[in-house]
């Protein structure tokens, strides 16, 4: 893996004038937005330490870029982990084809609800686009730029595409995390389940509901709750 400087460690070092490490101190690389892929990494290796055997893929809901805020790309560049990348937003598909090329990409809203389409409503910054406009009337500036019909797909359609897989799945579908893990048939029992929460009443709700599930909490970030079987 590459390994770069800690900005924070030398930037500390710099403004207090302390002396510098006869060591170099580096940052591990990261492609989520919260070093999601990082934990996820470790869980796994964690797990095959204590003897488990692992057969991996993922699922990503909301994949959006190829790179940035990836929380599976990681996993596939050094662990040659693949599995299913899926987002409702037609115009980001083409580069996830170009350059996840190993994986299988589906163009289509996550929903919890039998329809063939919905209306998808994109803002100007695409990461926060969703089938909820409720969700981007949260936001200070949601901008929507548009408002388009897409395809919609179930959950439990995508998990079937990988049984007899240790799935990692990966949700973030802003505003529809909590709707799909209810939509969702537990028996697939994925091994990680990473599913957005930002704000404190729904990390409540969605802990009890996954301790029902037969999950438990093993880590957080300040906008992702991480959970294993």
């Amino acid at each position: 893996m590459k390994f770069m400087p800690n900005i924070f460690v030398y930037q500390e070092i710099q403004d207090t004038n302390v002396a510098m490490p006869d060591l170099p101190v580096k940052m591990s690389e990261t492609y989520s937005q919260c070093y999601e892929d990082i934990l996820i990494v470790s869980k796994i290796r964690a797990d095959i330490l204590n003897g488990e055997e692992l057969d991996l893929a993922f699922i990503e809901l909301g994949a959006n870029h190829p790179f940035a805020t990836s929380n599976t790309y990681l996993l596939e560049k050094y662990f040659n982990i693949n599995g299913i990348l899926v987002d409702a937003n037609p115009t980001l598909i083409p580069a996830l084809q170009e350059y996840r090329t190993k994986n299988k990409i589906i163009n289509a809203a996550v929903v919890d609800t039998n329809q063939d389409t919905i209306d998808f409503y994109i803002s100007v910054n695409n990461e926060i686009s969703s089938v909820l406009k409720s969700h981007l009337d949260n936001w200070k500036n949601p901008d929507i730029d548009n408002v388009i019909k897409v395809p919609t797909i179930r959950i439990n359609s995508i998990l079937n595409m990988l049984l007899n897989k240790d799935i990692i799945l990966i949700i973030d579908v802003e505003g529809m995390d909590m709707n799909i893990l209810r939509d969702m048939d537990f028996k697939v029992n994925p091994y990680i389940i990473q599913a957005e929460a930002p704000e404190q009443a729904l990390r409540n709700e969605m802990i009890t509901f996954m301790r029902t599930k037969g999950y438990k909490l093993f880590a957080t970030t300040d906008v992702n709750l991480l959970f294993t079987r």
